[in-house]
This record gives structure tokens, C-alpha cells and sequence, in this order.
């Protein structure tokens, strides 16, 4: 069971880091062949700027795959979790109570007798 836990954990962060790589890699895409386009007046003057970003379709395409790995990644760490069972309550097997004057048996939790009313002493 424990190296059940120890491949989960292994994978979980594999994961992770190879989610995070590719994140890093659409970014660095992105960001490659960004045109920077200034617009002028006919003095020359700047008038506005415009950004291009031809790869973001590839860029966008890897930060997804690089998400759902990291989703996986956590999910699998998850997993390598150990669950922690709920316990049964304890079961008390009481006997019966009997009583010491007339000697009607009783119900284990009983205080006085169900017959003669004297109280049960343990």
C-alpha cells in the first residue's frame, strides 16, 4: 500500500512539473514573435500602439495541455493521500442485568428493576 502512495506521489509530481513547463513554454511562444505595431499622424508623431501576437493559437493551445497535466498531477497527489477509514464505534457486549431481590433479568442499561423497582447495582 505504501508504494501504491509512493508511485502516486511520483506521477502526481511529474505532473505537475511537466504542467508547469509547458505553461512556461506557451508564454515564452507568446511572447517570441509579438510585433509591436505604432501608428502616426502625417508628422510623424506616434499616435497609438497595437500589439500582434501571431502564435497565439499554439501558445494558447499548449498552456491548456499544460493545465490539464497540472490537474492530473494534483489529482494523482491526491490520491497518494493516505484516506483515513472512519472506525466502527465500539460495541460493548453487555450482559444482562439481573436482579438481586427477585431476580427478573433486566436490560444491560437498566438502573432499577423493570419487576420490583429496586435499584441494580453493577
Amino acid at each position: 500500500m505504501a508504494s501504491e502512495r509512493t508511485n502516486y506521489h511520483l506521477v502526481g509530481n511529474a505532473g505537475i512539473a511537466i504542467g508547469i513547463a509547458l505553461v512556461l513554454l506557451a508564454i515564452l511562444i507568446l511572447f517570441t514573435n509579438m510585433r509591436m505595431n505604432v501608428s502616426r499622424d502625417w508628422l510623424g508623431n506616434a499616435t497609438g500602439v497595437s500589439y500582434e501576437f501571431p502564435n497565439m493559437p499554439y501558445s494558447v493551445g499548449i498552456a491548456v495541455v499544460g493545465t490539464v497535466f497540472c490537474a492530473f498531477g494534483s489529482a494523482f497527489r491526491m490520491k497518494a493521500k493516505p484516506q483515513i477509514q472512519p472506525q466502527p464505534p465500539p460495541s460493548f457486549s453487555k450482559t444482562p442485568s439481573f436482579c438481586r431481590y427477585c431476580g427478573t433479568q433486566n436490560t444491560p442499561d437498566a438502573v432499577y428493576c423493570s419487576k420490583c423497582g429496586e435499584k441494580l447495582t453493577s
